[in-house]
């Protein structure tokens, strides 16, 4: 058995400790901010708030998501701002793209301005994650919801039936 002196040995451990850890797949770090969000209670009816830290801990554009004081905007201004980008920093995708989006780990925000008062912000969860309980009649794209309900659900159950959305996820 080959033995290192004490200061060498050190070195090696030393070095070792540089070298780049495994970084987590893009689903996973979608994964991680979107439960990170659902955790957090600050976030419970202010949807708003959890989309923006998701789009952040992706390193997503916030622009359209925050005022000029990296404020998160309510959702009525956030949507109105991700459809105004027009293809700066978000674009408009399916919600079929939106699902094979999420799924390869890339942020897709689901957006509805509702004219007569509040909207809601949310974002498309990867499907096929272990522990996700998913009603059995949930309608894709998969919803990682936030807000007065905290729950990953189909869009079905997240908006109501007639609500215009929007997807978007980053341009670049």
């Amino acid at each position: 058995m080959k033995t290192y002196p004490l200061a060498l040995a050190a070195g090696l451990l030393a070095a070792a400790s540089l070298l780049p850890a495994q970084a987590p797949t893009a689903s996973a770090k979608l994964v991680a901010a979107q439960d990170a969000a659902r955790a957090n209670t600050a976030f419970q009816a202010r949807h708003y708030l959890a989309t923006a830290a998701i789009a952040h801990a992706m390193g997503a554009p916030l622009g359209p998501l925050t005022d000029a004081h990296g404020r998160a905007l309510p959702a009525n201004l956030a949507a109105a701002n991700l459809a105004a980008d027009a293809g700066k920093s978000y674009r408009e995708v399916s919600p079929d793209q939106a699902q094979i989006l999420a799924n390869q780990g890339i942020l897709v925000i689901v957006a509805w301005a509702n004219p007569a008062g509040n909207g809601h912000l949310a974002t498309v969860r990867p499907e096929g994650i272990g522990g996700d309980p998913i009603h059995p009649a949930s309608r894709e794209p998969i919803i990682n919801n936030v807000g007065v309900d905290v729950a990953i659900e189909g869009v079905n159950w997240a908006f109501r039936k007639g609500d215009t959305l929007h997807y978007y996820t980053p341009a670049g």
